[in-house]
């Protein structure tokens, strides 16, 4: 338990994260690859990067609002099932309710309905899972548990990448299945096994009195804790930036590159195969980096890892823009995705070093992940619809130039911002 000097073996860490893999499978499949080729299909390729926009948008807004309340509510709750624990059986539940009824979408309604559902289900399982790693970690293992759970991250993504690949427009609903299953493996490998940390701080029970202080328990002071949003604003920007490019990556491959050869080999005939190789090739690359990046920040520090990879995926963003060869992506994937590892793996270790409050780990946690949240709000709205116009004017590869470019300047940003944390490592 966090505080006893405990040392965590390093399959307690992966295991600890393990929760991290389906849904990173599950989020990863979905967005990458299936949405946007659902979304395509019943929209139409005039209007596909509009009715994305709309679904993605939508679904952001449950994502914004709904995890710090949930996060605020396990923090109070005293039942002797757990604080954690209740709330990922239950999250897991209407997730499920939200995957079959995409599986079975035939219509933009039908997709837009499954989507909030999931995100509902997803987040109230999420919010509270999130707040496991400051509680149960000792302060000096957090950028190892961190790193696991980049792993974690990356290999859950890795395959959501591949089994989208194999299965969209063969057997959607399939995939959707096992999607199922592999959540509920997780989530009952985690109530089974991993223990919450004890009941709970003497803080938190000062806390937990008058619906006014639990108002006023979601502003955190920018003055009082400038750190919190400093990081906060680094993953605003650079999740940002990842959104902007996954988003729109399976139309920029069907729109401009259009032939997917490996050495004068085909080994994907459209852009949602082709995506789905690309991005299993990114995350396959962020493994690298993911555990080694995580434990080597606890030595060296978390800032150092986000110059490193910050600046590693705006020269991969950019050099997209000068090659039209598949091969030459392949390439370029792999350094987007050694500086995406080694940012993930860091990425939650930072936040953890810079939350206001123990007594509210699973709350601050839901706020900080509006930092990825509100990007999903604006990339696609934003992008999607540049995509959009240019396609109209003819111009289809104008419209990927200013999106990508744009992608690169926000990597930047946020590289930039971390220097302005005073108390992470």
């Amino acid at each position: 338990m966090a505080g006893s000097g405990r040392r965590l073996s390093p399959g307690f860490q992966a295991l600890l994260s393990a929760y991290w893999f389906s849904t990173n499978f599950m989020w990863t499949a979905l967005l990458l690859v299936a949405l946007p080729a659902q979304v395509a299909a019943v929209a139409g390729p005039e209007a596909k990067g509009r009715a994305l926009a709309l679904v993605l948008a939508l679904g952001a807004l449950v994502a914004l609002i709904w995890p710090p309340v949930v996060g605020l509510w396990s923090d109070r709750v005293r039942w002797r099932w757990g604080r954690r624990h209740p709330f990922m059986v239950a999250g897991t539940a209407v997730a499920t309710a939200g995957l079959l009824i995409l599986g079975g979408a035939h219509t933009l309604a039908a997709l837009l309905s499954g989507y909030l559902i999931l995100e509902f289900g997803s987040n109230l399982a999420t919010a509270p899972y999130s707040a496991l790693i400051p509680e149960i970690v000792p302060p000096d293992q957090r950028g190892s548990a961190s790193g696991y759970m980049g792993l974690m991250t990356a290999a859950g993504s890795i395959a959501g990448a591949v089994a989208a690949g194999a299965w969209v427009g063969k057997s959607t609903v399939t995939l959707y299945l096992f999607t199922v299953a592999l959540l509920w493996t997780t989530a009952l490998a985690t109530v089974l096994w991993v223990r919450e940390a004890p009941l709970p701080h003497p803080e938190a029970e000062a806390a937990g009195a008058g619906w006014r202080r639990l108002a006023r328990s979601f502003w955190i002071s920018p003055r009082q804790y400038p750190d919190f949003w400093w990081v906060f604003w680094t993953r605003f920007f650079i999740v940002l930036g990842t959104w902007m490019v996954q988003e729109t990556l399976q139309y920029f491959l069907d729109d401009v590159i259009r032939r997917f050869t490996l050495f004068g080999t085909v080994v994907a005939r459209t852009g949602a195969e082709a995506v789905s190789i690309i991005g299993a090739v990114i995350m396959l690359a962020g493994v690298v980096t993911a555990v080694a990046g995580g434990a080597w920040s606890d030595r060296v520090g978390r800032k150092r890892m986000v110059y490193l990879s910050g600046g590693a995926m705006s020269i991969a963003v950019v050099a997209f823009l000068f090659t039209r060869r598949f091969e030459v992506l392949l390439l370029l994937g792999v350094f987007f995705g050694l500086g995406n590892g080694a940012y993930t793996s860091v990425d939650w270790a930072l936040a953890t070093d810079v939350l206001p409050s123990a007594a509210d780990y699973a709350k601050d946690m839901g706020i900080w992940n509006m930092s990825a949240v509100l990007p999903q709000v604006l990339a696609v709205p934003i992008a999607g619809p540049i995509i959009d116009r240019f396609f109209a004017l003819g111009q289809t590869s104008t419209g990927y130039l200013l999106v990508f470019s744009a992608a690169a300047c926000l990597f930047v940003a946020g590289t930039f911002l971390v220097a302005q944390v005073r108390r992470a490592l």
